[in-house]
């Protein structure tokens, strides 16, 4: 009844090895991604506290103190922006929203630190 059978299309097996070597591939090519997102996410927020530092030193040629400078900078989406000014010097702390990027600090003198935060 069956002898005439064509063997078209994949066995289970065969399916089964794809799925897993699809999934092996997945696995290995996700985190890659993932830590390139986190690195362009970082690169943003430097950026952006480039252009803060840029904001408040224009304020001070004009007033001769970063005090007084507006403090209130937007968040994007992966940090937050906090600004402390004196007279002289301010510092430019970009806190990350995701515990996996690293904490961006900047200050007057255009010293760029990224540090992990581990709490």
């Amino acid at each position: 009844m069956y002898e005439h059978m064509n063997e078209q299309g994949f066995s289970l097996l065969e399916s089964m090895v794809t799925l897993c070597i699809i999934g092996i591939l997945a696995s290995i090519a996700y985190p890659v991604y993932e830590n390139i997102l986190h690195q362009q996410e970082q690169k943003k927020a430097i950026i952006q506290a480039h252009e803060i530092a840029n904001q408040l030193h224009h304020y001070f040629i004009q007033h001769h103190t970063y005090q007084g400078a507006n403090t209130l900078w937007p968040d994007n989406a992966a940090y937050t922006f906090r600004i402390r000014t004196q007279k002289s010097a301010f510092n430019i702390i970009a806190t990350p929203k995701n515990r996996k990027l690293n904490r961006i600090e900047l200050d007057e003198k255009n010293a760029l630190t990224t540090k992990h935060d581990t709490q």
